[in-house]
């Protein structure tokens, strides 16, 4: 059994909107003007809209994958060593979002969560889990996650080497 988890969108929610308008753009090109400007133009949007970030983890093989998922289904990246990991947290996460227009205007936006990390023995590094809304719902699950892999469930302090 393993665990595979969706994190974030890679572009953000302002990246996602504009890969909406270009899917939008695209096929009335395609169907207007250019079939292949317009193929192209649409898959730019299904990149910016569909490309996210994830984890998998495989407990019984003691690895685990960061991944970018292109286009929504094409994952791409290594496998790497879980046995460095041993213990388990929640913590709260803040992405920030800076949009420029044309008109010299910022758009920022910031987004919230709380997410289950895999922390080392120094707390040094730590790999994000999986995402929740509320902290409530993370303490919920995290018992789930640490029976699951074997780990204690920790308050984070990062520790000098």
């Amino acid at each position: 059994m393993k665990i595979d988890n969706k994190l974030d969108k890679l572009f953000g929610s302002s990246g996602s909107f504009a890969g909406y308008i270009l899917i939008v753009a695209g096929i009335f090109i395609s169907f207007s003007e250019s079939s292949i400007f317009g193929i192209i133009v649409t898959l730019v949007g299904l990149f910016f809209t569909f490309t996210t970030t994830g984890i998998i983890v495989e407990p019984e093989n003691t690895r685990y994958k960061f991944h970018y998922k292109f286009f929504g289904f094409i994952k791409s990246g290594s496998w790497i060593d879980l046995s460095e990991f041993k213990e388990i947290t929640v913590m709260q996460s803040s992405l920030d979002y800076r949009t420029y227009s044309m008109t010299n205007r910022t758009t920022s936006y910031n987004q919230k969560d709380f997410r289950i990390f895999l922390l080392d023995k120094n707390h040094q590094h730590k790999i994000p889990l999986k995402k929740f809304k509320t902290k409530e719902k993370a303490l919920s699950e995290i018992k789930d996650f640490s029976k699951f892999l074997n780990m204690a469930i920790v308050k984070y302090n990062p520790k000098n080497k």
